[in-house]
């Protein structure tokens, strides 16, 4: 007689570390966050997506850096030109 197989449950991929790479492509700063939340559940709980909330984190805080040097850009020209004009 066989021994009866166990059912196996899938393990399942964290929620904040898909929430945290799709976020990094529309608000990088969200993506920081909720990746580094994710990183933890991920720690606590066993879930997977660890590469999913590494890769958040890091997009986010290149799209982060990225915004901030274009708002600097965009504000020097902006009151350079309004400077010229008077």
């Amino acid at each position: 007689m066989s021994q009866p197989q166990a059912a196996v449950m899938p393990v399942k991929t964290n929620v904040l570390a898909i929430i945290s790479l799709i976020a990094a492509f529309i608000f990088p700063l969200a993506a920081v966050i909720t990746g580094y939340i994710a990183q933890s559940q991920i720690r606590r709980t066993g879930e997977e997506g660890r590469g999913l909330a590494r890769a958040g984190v890091i997009i986010g805080m290149v799209g982060t850096i990225l915004q901030v040097v274009f708002f600097i850009v965009w504000f020097s020209l902006f009151f350079g030109a309004i400077g010229q004009m008077r």
